[in-house]
């Protein structure tokens, strides 16, 4: 099933097995994925590419998702990105410093395949 307007996504997860599993889902719906195992790669090549949507694991090695998204932010050229978490960390303390420094959805892993590309698709149409 393809969506109606493609998306193009930046994924980044230090899981080579979570990167396969989301883009293979969102490539399936039409849209477009680059995929990044390190924060650090995805930052330099987000300047030139600017992706419609980043989706970030909160740990990671060489910086954390806390972290990128709080950089992508201080930059008004990415302001109007849309970020979404994917983590395996589910307490509210963590869902609540991700939406402080500024994601627009927040999903727990394990990911559910059936509503995972649903979930993010509805961020673009609420905006």
């Amino acid at each position: 099933m393809t969506s109606p307007t493609a998306i193009s996504f930046f994924v980044i997860d230090d899981d080579f097995q979570m990167i396969e599993l989301l883009s293979a889902l969102l490539k399936d719906r039409g849209h477009q994925v680059s995929a990044y195992t390190s924060s650090t790669v995805a930052m330099n090549e987000i300047e030139s590419i600017r992706p419609d949507c980043l989706i970030t694991d909160l740990v990671m090695g060489d910086m954390d998702g806390l972290e990128l998204v709080r950089e992508l932010r201080s930059k008004p050229i990415h302001r109007d990105m849309k970020i979404v978490m994917v983590t395996s960390k589910t307490k509210d303390l963590w869902r609540n410093k991700a939406y402080k420094v500024g994601v627009d959805n927040f999903i727990t892993k394990p990911v559910d395949t059936n509503t995972f590309v649903s979930e993010i698709e509805a961020i673009f149409e609420t905006s």
